[in-house]
């Protein structure tokens, strides 16, 4: 009998008969002791505890365990967003529209950014959030020519970091950074663009906008760029 065999041994110590004795008298009550339907034996001055079956217990553990996994998996699953804590006010492009600068809307860019006063615009866009009206970012297109190189440029400058434009994140985590006449920069060569001219990215800040450059340059001189810009 084993470990029931001790037990009982043990619950017999008060009872007036010897073990073997006692132990013949219930031998069968003893045995029927394996029930798995939940009750207890009544086995005279000693009772046997119910024996829990060894599938119940596994297929409880099973329950548990598939239980564990699917909250786990539906935790996993949620968006940042759905977090009360932490509300989401990010917007991409399908919440903007882009409307074309008119001249006088350029020259106060200008004026706000002294920057752009040194290369010619092309075109501007204001980039309005939908929802509210807001103008959100400004793009400008225009090119600078040098005596050593020519340089094409694409400037956003975002008023606010919640708008989500598509290639956002290749401006994040630039290798290189430089201070022009007081202008921190970041900035980094990204080899060549669609018409085999050399690339560079670069972001520049002021108190109250982001200005994320794209520049091509036929000869690669980004740093004459910096110069004629910023100086």
């Amino acid at each position: 009998m084993g470990r029931l065999e001790r037990d009982l041994k043990k619950r017999v110590k008060n009872t007036k008969k010897d073990y073997p004795e006692w132990y013949s008298e219930h031998e069968q009550q003893i045995l029927q002791r394996v029930d798995e339907n939940s009750r207890d034996v009544d086995l005279g001055n000693v009772k046997a505890k119910k024996l829990v079956s060894v599938k119940a217990w596994i297929w409880g553990g099973v329950a548990i365990l598939l239980t564990a996994i699917i909250a786990l998996s539906v935790l996993l699953s949620r968006p940042e967003s759905l977090d009360p804590g932490i509300p989401d006010f990010t917007f991409g492009a399908e919440s903007v529209n882009d409307v074309a600068m008119s001249e006088e809307e350029i020259g106060e860019v200008v004026d706000e950014f002294p920057q752009l006063s040194k290369f010619t615009i092309a075109e501007g866009i204001n980039v309005i959030y939908i929802e509210n009206g807001s103008v959100v970012m400004n793009t400008i297109n225009g090119e600078l020519d040098t005596a050593d190189d020519f340089y094409l440029i694409y400037l956003r400058i975002s008023y606010t970091d919640n708008f989500i434009f598509f290639d956002k994140y290749e401006f994040e985590e630039l290798e290189n950074q430089t201070v022009v006449n007081g202008t921190e920069i970041e900035y980094e060569a990204k080899g060549t663009d669609d018409y085999g001219m050399y690339l560079y990215y670069a972001v520049t800040q002021t108190a109250d906008a982001t200005l994320y450059w794209r520049v091509s340059c036929i000869e690669g001189l980004f740093d004459e760029w910096l110069q004629v810009m910023f100086v």
